[in-house]
């Protein structure tokens, strides 16, 4: 098969592989003709500002400009720390994970095609970030600022405790040492970037945050590290080409996202995403965050109340989860609707080795690789998925490529959105998390500590 293939296989989500109950009538599909028409226009008829600006990001984007700054970049340093968190972060951590060696920062930079060690520091925790100035040469690192608002308390508490180290040491000569990615808005990180005449880039104003891995974002960490961006944009591209086409039966996204509809009315309340590739493990917590942020809210009913929406998203991988969480899976509560992520072709493969025979009392290695176990797990999955009358739908991609990652990102963003308009709701901004940040402010600024008075100590 061609390289850069993208399957979407829906078979076991289908009435005819796993029953009445479970499973969907095609005819299901028809009677939603107007949430689907309906979703299909709230992302390219009539979008709004924030959606119209998930795939036009990447149609405009200057890949130029991030290519000549990535090159500077790994011109001047042995390493590259991404700081920021939640969409400032995940996806460049997935981008990483997918494309570089597995052991990247342990290789020889001559191993590394001359790409620096990548680190993301996506939390304030002492230990870790200490742990990173015990390993790092700061005279040696190029520090990448993230935060779209500007504002993000975790992220600038790092950045000026960093700052303030490398200015210590290289006596007041910080600034090589950092670039920025922020929104060319009145926050306060782009008010300080420039005053300071510092290095950087602008995330779209009108993209958020869970949605920017296509952006800057995530495309300047890729970049530097020497990773192909013109090709992982170019996947994208292809995804919302699929996408706009307004037959269902031929927009993966847009079919995947009636069908999981469907199931979320039939009960169906938590999403779970197996990758089948340790290399697309990070994905899994990058679609995490965009499906829970994006579509957990609480819904006005009729003036009468509220009610709460919302998929569960629940990270797993094979194979290490068929051996601690599908006993759950298969026999436990039937409220889950599953994602499986399998991949052809892997970078590298080992051979089974012909001792295995034993074991299983006749020839079952001859021309089989960990590849082909690897897959054979994952079909064993789903047929018992099957056999348990459980929802499961199947990604196929050729391999783990930028182009096929770019695919990824995009079909699972278009997803959302087309996801969040069958639901009749916004899935841009996060209201409820504004709340934290809030109570974060409230008590830095009064120093207050909140403790009850009902609790057992130890």
């Amino acid at each position: 098969m061609a390289n850069n293939l993208f399957i979407y296989d829906y078979n076991n989500l289908l009435d005819t592989s796993i029953g009445s109950k479970n499973g969907i009538d095609k005819k299901d599909l028809v009677n939603i003709t107007d949430k689907i028409n309906s979703a299909y226009n709230f992302v390219f008829e009539t979008p709004s500002k924030s959606m119209k600006a998930v795939w036009e990001s990447v149609e405009n984007v200057d890949l130029n400009m991030i290519k000549q700054m990535a090159n500077s970049i790994r011109k001047k340093c042995d390493n590259f720390v991404v700081l920021g968190i939640g969409g400032s972060s995940l996806g460049s951590e997935a981008i990483f994970k997918a494309l570089c060696h597995c052991h990247h920062n342990e290789l020889p930079k001559a191993r590394r095609n001359g790409a620096p060690r990548f680190y993301v520091e996506d939390n304030v925790d002492p230990e870790k970030l200490q742990g990173l100035f015990d390993i790092i040469d700061l005279a040696r690192t190029v520090f990448c600022v993230v935060s779209k608002s500007g504002n993000t308390t975790e992220t600038l508490a790092q950045f000026f405790t960093i700052k303030n180290m490398v200015s210590e040491k290289l006596n007041g000569a910080w600034k090589e040492h950092f670039v920025f990615l922020t929104d060319n808005n009145d926050g306060f990180l782009n008010r300080f970037v420039n005053e300071n005449n510092l290095e950087k880039l602008y995330i779209p104003t009108d993209l958020g945050g869970r949605f920017s891995v296509l952006s800057p974002v995530g495309l300047l960490p890729a970049a530097v590290l020497g990773l192909n961006i013109d090709e992982m944009i170019e996947g994208a591209r292809l995804m919302v080409k699929c996408a706009r086409v307004k037959e269902i039966w031929k927009n993966a996204p847009l079919l995947s996202a009636a069908f999981d509809y469907l199931n979320y009315k039939k009960g169906k309340n938590m999403a779970v995403m197996i990758p089948y590739s340790e290399a697309l493990e990070f994905l899994d917590d990058w679609f995490c965050q965009l499906w829970a942020e994006s579509l957990g809210r609480t819904k006005n009913d009729d003036g009468l109340g509220s009610s709460t929406i919302g998929q569960t998203p629940i990270k797993a991988l094979g194979t290490s989860s068929q051996h601690s969480q599908f006993q759950l899976y298969l026999e436990g509560p039937d409220d889950k609707i599953f994602t499986f992520i399998g991949v052809q072709n892997f970078k590298a493969d080992i051979p089974l080795p012909s001792d295995m025979n034993n074991l299983y009392g006749q020839n079952v290695t001859e021309n089989r690789k960990f590849g082909d176990l690897f897959n054979i797990e994952r079909i064993a999955s789903t047929l018992a998925l099957a056999s348990y009358k459980k929802p499961s739908e199947t990604i196929i991609v050729s391999e783990v490529s930028e182009r096929v990652l770019g695919k990824l990102f995009m079909f699972f963003m278009l997803k959302t959105a087309f996801v969040g308009s069958m639901l009749e709701i916004n899935p841009f901004g996060q209201p409820a998390v504004e709340s934290i940040k809030l109570a974060v402010s409230a008590i830095l600024k009064s120093d207050t500590k909140i403790q009850g008075d009902n609790k057992i100590e130890v």
